[in-house]
C-alpha cells in the first residue's frame, strides 16, 4: 500500500508556512532554498511571491518524504522546528518557532498529516523511501574523498577543515584510512549533503560536477571535479555516489546513468 497525503490541501495550506516572516524576520525559505538540507523547496522566480504548480509539485515530492502519513510525531517535518519539551528535536538552526503542540500551524499540519489515507494509487506524489547503505557508501563512496586528482586537492584535505557543512573526521597520525567509527561519523555528514532517491537534489553531487552538467548553479571554490554524470562507477565517479543514493536496483552503471539523465 502506498501512504498518500493530499496536494491540494498542502498548496492551499501547507506551503504558504514556509514563507511566513518569523522573529527576527526570516522565512524557512530563506535557508531551506540555498542550503543542503532534506527540506530543499525550489527558489521562487524573481518577484515572484509563491511558487508556480510544477514548483509547488516538487516541494511536494520533498515535503512528503519528511512525514509519516497518520502520525504527526514521528513526522521529521514536524518536529523538526517544535519545542523539545513538547517532543520536538533537540535541535533546529532555524530555531523552536512552535512551542507547543498546541500552535495553530501545528495543529494545521498534525492534521494534514493525520489525515493521510493509506491506499494503492499511481496519481500519488510521494516518493519511495530509500534506505542509504553504510557498507556501500565506506566501500565504494568514502575512498573517493581520499583519492588524488591531478590538479587538484584531495576532498579531504579541505574538509577535514573546521567550518565546513560537508566535514570529514582528522585520519590519525601514520593512517591512510579512516576507523570505522570515524567512517561513520563521515557517513552521517554525508548524509546530511544527499536527498535519497534524488541525485540532482543532492548537494554532495552536484557541488563537484560541471556547471554544464547541473540541473542548476552552484558555486564550487575548486575547479569541476566531475565533468558529466555518465562516468562508469568503477572509476570512482558521481556514480558512484549516485548509487548510495538510488535504490539498489540501480547500482548498475546503465541505469545510474539513465536515472541521472532522464532518459
Amino acid at each position: 500500500m502506498k501512504s498518500s497525503v493530499d496536494f491540494e490541501t498542502y498548496r492551499d495550506r501547507i506551503e504558504p508556512i514556509f514563507l511566513k516572516t518569523r522573529e527576527g524576520g526570516v522565512r524557512c525559505y530563506d535557508c531551506h532554498s540555498v542550503m543542503a538540507t532534506r527540506l530543499r523547496l525550489e527558489p521562487l522566480s524573481p518577484e515572484s511571491s509563491s511558487w508556480t504548480p510544477e514548483q509547488s509539485r516538487l516541494n511536494f515530492k520533498i515535503v512528503s518524504d519528511l512525514i509519516t502519513p497518520g502520525n504527526p510525531m514521528k513526522s521529521r517535518l514536524l518536529l523538526h522546528p517544535l519545542s523539545p519539551q513538547e517532543g520536538g528535536d533537540p535541535t533546529h538552526t532555524g530555531g523552536k518557532f512552535w512551542k507547543s503542540k498546541g500552535d495553530p500551524e501545528w495543529r494545521m499540519l498534525a492534521d494534514w498529516v493525520r489525515a493521510a489515507s493509506q491506499m494503492a494509487t499511481t496519481e500519488s506524489l510521494t516518493p519511495r523511501r530509500f534506505g542509504v547503505d553504510f557498507n556501500y557508501y565506506k566501500t565504494a563512496v568514502e575512498p573517493l574523498f581520499l583519492k588524488e586528482r591531478p590538479g587538484h586537492a584531495r576532498c579531504y584535505g579541505c574538509h577535514v577543515l573546521a567550518g565546513r557543512s560537508f566535514h570529514l573526521e582528522p585520519l590519525s597520525a601514520g593512517t591512510m584510512n579512516w576507523t570505522d567509527e570515524q567512517s561513520r561519523r563521515n557517513f552521517q555528514s554525508a548524509l546530511q549533503q544527499i536527498i535519497p532517491g534524488d541525485p540532482t537534489s543532492s548537494r554532495l553531487l552536484m557541488h563537484p560536477l560541471a556547471t554544464r552538467s547541473r540541473r542548476r548553479s552552484v558555486p564550487f571554490r575548486r575547479k569541476a571535479v566531475w565533468h558529466r554524470k555518465t562516468i562508469p562507477i568503477g572509476s570512482q565517479s558521481p556514480n558512484g555516489c549516485a548509487a548510495m543514493v538510488l535504490p539498489a536496483p540501480a547500482a548498475s552503471a546503465k541505469d545510474v546513468t539513465r536515472i541521472l539523465c532522464h532518459q
